[in-house]
């Protein structure tokens, strides 16, 4: 099943999402409220399906025609563009969704914190291993 989500915030359009689901999960959002709830909190709360693992791939893209349509964009607008890949107990696929950000309106902070124990840097170093880019050439 694909689920297609336009996102607001202040009457603005910050967001689309393209999501694909397998049937059996999919079939659980027909009747939800998907304008007010995340199907994260849909499954978890009222099926109790656990998101136990997801994995994240921050890209810069351009907008195509579909996507500049759907946010209010001119095609080859830049998009950050969130890959997310959700998954449930046994490493089960729950979602996979592509997440179109408008720059103007979103960006991602990350705060880094070391333990007093690892300050020894010739010794441990930061714990930043999984930050390190990924290169597709």
């Amino acid at each position: 099943m694909k689920l297609e989500r336009i996102r607001y915030a202040n009457d603005k359009i910050v967001a689309f999402d393209q999501t694909w689901l397998p049937g059996s999960y999919g079939q659980l959002l027909f009747d939800e409220d998907l304008e007010h709830k995340t199907i994260y909190t849909i499954l978890e709360d009222k099926y109790e399906i656990p998101i136990t693992a997801g994995s994240y791939t921050f890209n810069a893209v351009n907008a195509n025609t579909e996507i500049a349509q759907h946010m209010n964009l001119e095609e080859g607008s830049a998009l950050l563009c969130i890959e997310r890949c959700s998954k449930t107990l046994g490493n089960k696929r729950v979602y996979y969704q592509y997440r179109y950000l408008n720059p103007a309106f979103i960006r991602y902070e990350i705060e880094l914190n070391r333990e007093e124990s690892t300050l020894d840097s010739t010794k441990n170093g930061m714990p930043l291993k999984q930050f390190v880019p990924r290169f597709s050439v």
